[in-house]
């Protein structure tokens, strides 16, 4: 196997540790080509699918990573399947990524930025240098009126640094299954367990509301 190759498993292997780190809310879903020249993900990410949001949104966005022949030394590029409203995502679907390609830096990083980017992380959008101007300004709008709702969405504890823990212990069997509610009030994202009905309290602007799951 040459180094382009290496790079390319090794690229897939930080995916897949990334996959289990974040709960699959960043996952693999395709492998293309020999040696790998495209990689499939799936974000289950809260994000704008135009600016009807935050009253109305997206909770999954597919997004495909292009690999040249040259890759790492050359950048990858980054479309999305998923039609969506961002300052820096072009109306084609390409993903302006704005920082110089680190040849250096692993694609689950790059897979990080993206989320970043779709939940509209204040350290990371760009309205300076818009890709699509009229996300800009309704970015801008809508963040002055709802500031709340802004970012949309986190990893919540997903970092560079971290890797997957490893346990002896099912814990399917002794933890319930959880679904994602946003919270009327706020629209953050409240984790509740299935079959939970009655009064929750949001853990963000600590009114509470009503839910059935």
């Amino acid at each position: 196997m040459n180094a382009f190759d290496a790079r390319r498993d090794e690229d897939v292997r930080k995916l897949r540790q990334l996959e289990q780190v974040t709960g699959g809310r960043i996952r693999v879903i395709e492998l293309s080509g020999r040696p790998i020249s495209q990689i499939s993900l799936r974000f289950l990410v809260r994000t704008a699918a135009d600016d009807k949001y935050p009253v109305k949104s997206l909770s999954e966005v597919d997004a495909a990573i292009q690999l040249s022949s040259r890759y790492p030394f050359v950048e990858p590029s980054i479309s999305l399947k998923t039609k969506v409203f961002n300052p820096n995502i072009y109306t084609s679907g390409r993903v302006c990524l704005g920082s110089k390609w680190i040849a250096t830096e692993y694609l689950d990083l790059l897979a990080q930025r993206l989320f970043k980017i779709l939940s509209f992380d204040d350290s990371i959008i760009n309205v300076a240098s818009a890709a699509n101007g009229d996300a800009a300004r309704w970015y801008l709008r809508a963040k002055n009126l709802s500031p709340q709702s802004f970012p949309s969405d986190s990893l919540a504890g997903a970092t560079e640094s971290q890797k997957p823990k490893v346990s002896w212990t099912d814990k399917s069997e002794t933890q319930p299954a959880r679904v994602i509610v946003a919270c009327p009030h706020c629209r953050a994202n409240v984790r509740l367990p299935v079959g939970r009905s009655g009064a929750v309290a949001c853990p963000t602007c600590k009114k509470t509301f009503s839910a059935q799951t």
